[in-house]
């Protein structure tokens, strides 16, 4: 069993290190995985799924932080930040973090999965360029939720799934949800751009 468990945190890592530059992931990602398998299979052998959430917690935390440091790093070297892209990252932590919120303290699923697909589309709209990360972090913002509240022994509104690492398939429609947005800028932009007839 606790190899199935860190097995599947494994796989949920190396999916969140896509969020890296590809630069940065290529050089590093294969270090980083193997660093974090032998923290979570040590703290999971030792103390079981509390001391594993607890490893995610710091983890997220620095992901997140470091994450978003090397594509500003990336991006001032080739001096192309774009606000758009800065104000759908700062939108996407935002809207992750209320996700989360939202399902540590609903009880009907109907909420965190509404605020999921609004947001992704939100932010797939407001941004294109880079959809499937916004939808990654708002996809995966119940399962990290999940598993802080498991850290923190929050007082869940609703019983948290026994394995937490399964919420990670609410990717998949924060995905749908993303490019659905991107689809909607496209036409948007058409419209604006039709000539307009003289009557």
């Amino acid at each position: 069993m606790s190899s199935k468990v860190v097995a599947a945190s494994d796989r949920l890592y190396r999916l969140l290190l896509h969020v890296y530059p590809r630069s940065y992931y290529d050089e590093y990602s294969t270090l980083m995985a193997q660093t974090f398998h032998d923290m979570a299979a040590a703290d999971y052998a030792s103390h079981g799924m509390c001391a594993l959430a607890r490893v995610w917690f710091t983890t997220i935390g620095d992901l997140a932080i470091s994450a978003t440091k090397e594509h500003f790093s990336e991006r001032s070297g080739r001096q192309i930040v774009s606000q758009k892209s800065i104000m759908a990252l700062i939108l996407a932590l935002v809207f992750s973090i209320i996700t989360g919120y939202v399902d540590l303290t609903a009880t009907e699923t109907y909420a965190p999965m509404s605020c999921i697909l609004v947001f992704s589309f939100m932010a797939g709209f407001i941004q294109p360029k880079g959809a499937w990360r916004w939808a990654l972090l708002i996809g995966l913002s119940i399962c990290i939720s999940t598993f802080v509240g498991l850290a923190i022994n929050f007082n869940f509104a609703d019983a948290p799934p026994r394995f937490p690492i399964t919420l990670v398939v609410l990717v998949i429609p924060a995905l749908v949800a993303a490019y659905a947005g991107v689809f909607a800028n496209r036409i948007f932009i058409g419209w604006q751009g039709r000539p307009t007839r003289l009557s």
